[in-house]
């Protein structure tokens, strides 16, 4: 027999929902219970927790679950019926990304499904959560009496209690564990084993409402008609499911049915948590660990026609919808499809930077036929990485399709960047950009020899491209894979770096040339300078007003040198560099002019004078000497004579271009270049005593351009030479004779001086044949008369005379002279 429900739309948990028809096919002895059951409503899924503290079920596949099954003596023969039955719930969920945990009870709880497999443990610790299809539960045998409170305490002690709580229980509880408080397994059992007591009931009710509160929906299946339904309801909720109320498993609390319709309840309500659905199990394969789920990977599903609504997520009718996995790895798509027989589906996964797909494999099952089929899939990848598939077939009303899907970690490869200049070591900052599949990074003040990375990158295709660098041109760019051989030369514009590779891009840059200028400032003078240096070899320099340059002189950057070999009696004030280095390290950046200043200070303006006299001595009293004077100009710089004075033994100065013979005069105003000579002559008289020496001193002035007066003297000594007087005397007789014997007579003497100095007569005398000296200055026996005594003691000049006569006695035989 079978029947077809219709939902009511009425009812306040079932008002406005769709509906759904599900025909199930009722056996067994229990018809009138198995007609009730025939038929179970869908619903949308709702989060909010129920009025009696039951949370509604979310509308999705993919749930963890805990399955609670009685196997108390009373289940008697139905051990099989119960085993097929909880078998077909774990199988409708089977690779849907469901786990289970199984936990059996009677007079105490067991857990089934522990770390090695399906098995039997009392210790709660030891249960654990499987994949669905990893569960195969066998028949069990049936003893003892029933413990709900164990049952749920051991699901409720958990570390995370699983969406869902399906108990499947024939009969009452007969059991509790002991003590007043929660946490009772293990201690001595409560009850009597074969009635039902207010504390079997109410320490169950307790551990349901701590399970409740922790976020399961608790599904209480009563198995047969020896259950008291109240009991059922205080475990799980006020809302039953009937074939009249329209109620859905996802809000339902409790039922009833025969065991010989178990099974086929469990599998109406796998259909309805899971039919239509698309369910993803996502795997994480990482470089380094075991493999694990794969937590908020999105996942979008575009159907080939909007569905009525979508369940999961929850949106209203569109093609297309999105969810992320969970930390489980679990995403769920689930729609309402209402009549449509088949409709296309087409998955895609968005991609995440780091890791690439692996594998997909897709089953499907339907939930009618309990056929399974795996899906021959043809992923593409898409240019951004995301991976997209159809499902083969469509999707029916009562079909879900099952994905497992892998991704791999990818190993990251990474990119450096090498930067060299020419010439190497010039200093410069330069930055470099790297963009490719969502990366945009940067790299900033990279200098010569510097490697910096730009970190590690997902495989695929990049560009590295380096600023624009003022002063600098790009000479080269290349990247060489360094894992392996030969080196490479690939463009960095257009890199494709494969998983785990290691690339140098190696960017050289050539300086622009600078240059160098090496300019002279020369104060108070102009000259010539002379330098040496490493980049325009040995060079001069002539200031003209002061100033001189070089070109600039083309180099390439580096250190350079340059040194100026000063004049003597020139000064260097200053040497430097417009860039601040000094003149033996000028260091030339690149395009850099860069300007050497040597400033110089000419010496005080000197001049060099001579002076010479014709002879070295003259006769005293003295005598005309003709001096020669000699000028040089000693300075660097031109200068004007101003003057020419001379000066006698310190005497006031005579103004050399003034006397009566010279060429002197010519001088003044005469400019004399640098190292220029001139002289001129003059007479001057010299006069003295014997044994003087006359000191003759000339004195030059003159000026350069600034003004500055310069003066040098020099003198020539003239010596007196002493000369020995000259006197003339003549005498003359008055008469030529006298008679015999004798007579006076008057004789005239003359003194005259022919010589060059005056000269003193000290004495007058006269002998007479031979005779004694007589003085005739003065009268006496001898001298009758005299006028010599005015000449003796006079001062007779050059070139004078003095005139005298005296008279004597003339005597002797005749004939005598």
């Amino acid at each position: 027999m079978s029947v077809r429900h219709r939902k009511s739309n009425s009812g306040s948990r079932a008002a406005g929902r769709s509906s759904r028809e599900r025909p199930i096919a009722v056996v067994g002895v229990l018809g009138l219970l198995a007609m009730v059951m025939s038929f179970l409503p869908s619903a949308r899924v709702s989060a909010t927790p129920a009025q009696d503290g039951n949370p509604d079920l979310p509308q999705r596949c993919g749930l963890d679950m805990t399955i609670i099954i009685d196997r108390s003596g009373s289940i008697g023969s139905y051990n099989d019926e119960m085993a097929d039955a909880a078998n077909a719930l774990i199988g409708g969920v089977s690779n849907t990304g469901s786990r289970v945990q199984v936990i059996s009870f009677s007079s105490t709880a067991t857990a089934v499904t522990l770390a090695g497999g399906v098995g039997s443990s009392s210790n709660i610790s030891d249960l654990r959560l499987l994949p669905a299809e990893d569960v195969q539960l066998p028949a069990y045998n049936s003893s003892g009496g029933t413990n709900w409170d164990d049952a749920l305490e051991m699901a409720r002690r958990q570390p995370a209690v699983t969406p869902l709580t399906v108990v499947l229980t024939d009969g009452n509880p007969t059991y509790h564990n002991s003590g007043s408080g929660v946490n009772g397994h293990g201690n001595s059992l409560g009850g009597s084993g074969s009635y039902t007591s207010s504390n079997d009931i109410n320490k169950a009710v307790a551990e349901a409402d701590l399970l409740k509160a922790a976020g399961t929906h608790v599904l209480a299946v009563g198995i047969g008609g020896n259950l008291n339904t109240s009991n059922l309801s205080a475990i799980s909720g006020d809302e039953r499911l009937t074939s009249t109320n329209g109620m859905s498993f996802a809000e339902a609390d409790w039922t009833t049915v025969g065991f010989a319709e178990l099974k086929t309840l469990l599998e109406d309500f796998v259909k309805e948590l899971c039919a239509p659905s698309l369910n993803i199990t996502k795997t994480e394969i990482p470089l380094e660990g075991d493999e694990r789920p794969g937590n908020s990977w999105e996942f979008e599903l575009e159907l080939g026609s909007a569905p009525a609504e979508w369940e999961n997520p929850q949106q209203g009718a569109a093609e297309t919808t999105a969810t992320q996995t969970t930390v489980d790895g679990k995403a769920n798509f689930k729609w309402e499809q209402g009549a449509t027989a088949t409709i296309g589906a087409s998955v895609t996964e968005q991609a995440r930077a780091g890791w690439t797909f692996e594998s997909a494999t897709c089953q499907r099952r339907n939930y009618d036929t309990g056929a399974t089929s795996v899906l021959e899939l043809t992923p593409q990848v898409g240019p951004d990485g995301s991976v997209s598939w159809v499902v083969p077939g469509g999707l029916g009303p009562a079909d879900s399709v099952n994905c497992n899907v892998r991704n791999r970690e990818v190993a990251p490869a990474r990119i450096d960047v090498r930067k060299v200049t020419l010439p190497a070591g010039v200093a410069g900052e330069f930055d470099f950009a790297l963009t490719g599949p969502g990366v945009d990074r940067q790299l900033a003040d990279l200098g010569h020899g510097d490697t910096a990375t730009f970190g590690e990158v997902p495989p695929g295709t990049y560009s590295v491209t380096e600023d624009d660098s003022t002063n600098f041109s790009l000479d080269s760019a290349v990247c060489d894979n360094t894992d392996t051989a030969p080196v490479e030369t690939v463009d960095p514009a257009a890199l494709v770096v494969g998983e785990g590779e290691r690339w140098l891009c190696t960017f050289t840059n050539e300086a622009a040339p600078g240059s160098i200028t090496v300019r002279k400032a020369a104060e108070g003078a102009d000259g010539t300078f002379a330098f040496e240096s490493d980049f325009a070899g040995d060079f001069e320099l002539t200031t003209a007003d002061g100033e001189a340059s070089t070109v600039a002189n083309a180099v390439q950057p580096g250190s350079y040198s340059v040194v100026e070999l000063t004049p003597q009696r020139w000064t260097q004030v200053s040497a430097t560099c417009s860039d601040g280095s000094a003149v033996g390290d000028i260091r030339v950046g690149p395009g850099e002019d860069v300007v050497c200043t040597f400033t110089n200070l000419a010496p005080n303006p000197t001049l060099g004078v001579t002076k010479s006299a014709s002879v070295s001595s003259v006769d005293e009293p003295g005598d005309t000497v003709t001096f020669t004077v000699g000028i040089t100009n000693t300075s660097v710089e031109p200068l004007e004579i101003d003057s020419l004075v001379d000066s006698v033994d310190g005497g006031a100065p005579l103004d050399v271009t003034a006397l009566a013979v010279t060429d002197c005069d010519d001088l003044v105003g005469l400019t004399l270049a640098p190292g220029e000579s001139t002289s001129c002559t003059f007479d001057l008289l010299v006069e003295g005593d014997a044994g003087d020496v006359v000191a003759d001193v000339v004195t030059v002035s003159a000026h350069d351009s600034d003004d500055n007066v310069v003066e040098d003297s020099d003198g020539a000594s003239v010596g007196i030479d002493d000369v020995t007087p000259r006197v003339e005397v003549t005498k003359t007789a008055g008469t030529a004779s006298v008679a015999e014997p004798g007579a006076e007579v008057t004789f005239a003497v003359a003194v005259s001086n022919p010589g060059t100095e005056a000269f003193q007569v000290d004495s007058l005398t006269d002998s007479i044949a031979g005779g004694p000296a007589i003085d005739i200055a003065t009268t006496g026996s001898v001298v009758k008369a005299t006028t010599c005594g005015t000449v003796v003691g006079s001062s007779i000049e050059p070139g004078a005379s003095a005139d005298c006569t005296f008279t004597v006695e003339v005597s002797g035989a005749g004939g005598t002279t």
